[in-house]
């Protein structure tokens, strides 16, 4: 008796995948669009803001800042040239109306000089900064929750 191989696809399986009711396991992200994106899409919260922090953390040391991390329960992440830096990061999500925004939570403007956020894009990292009153004035309205507030947008 002859031994059959079937080889299936990854192109066959996306190909039937609409065919599974109820299944949603659509992702915008993708290893040929960006691999740093998506390998960091991947993660739970918690991990990726570690990573990302780190990374933050490596490009200001790059660029001749002096840089003191601490990072885990610490108020901010590190001490950048005398201030006090808080990094945060979002994966895109998409409101009812099928608007891309990042959420970015836990800000506490109080705790921070400085804050980096680092927007996780299907494309790549896009990253923008603001003071801590920036964000404040841009946070003046929104909720303040247990552990901070809430900043949702478009993309950088």
């Amino acid at each position: 008796m002859q031994k059959e191989t079937t080889v299936f696809t990854l192109k066959h399986m996306n190909k039937v995948l609409g065919e599974v009711k109820g299944l949603k396991v659509k992702s915008v992200f993708s290893p040929h669009k960006n691999a740093l994106a998506y390998k960091l899409s991947t993660m739970n919260s918690q991990y990726r803001g570690t990573i990302v922090e780190k990374m933050v953390r490596d490009f200001l040391i790059s660029r001749g800042d002096k840089v003191r991390y601490f990072g885990g329960n610490s108020p901010f992440d590190m001490i950048v040239n005398g201030s006090r830096i808080e990094v945060k990061s979002a994966l895109p999500w998409f409101n009812g109306s099928g608007t891309c925004l990042y959420r970015f939570q836990n800000i506490k403007t109080d705790l921070f000089d400085k804050i980096y956020l680092v927007y996780v894009t299907p494309y790549g990292l896009k990253m923008k900064s603001f003071s801590s009153d920036k964000m404040a004035r841009l946070l003046k309205n929104h909720a303040n929750h247990c552990n901070g507030k809430t900043f949702s947008c478009k993309a950088a």
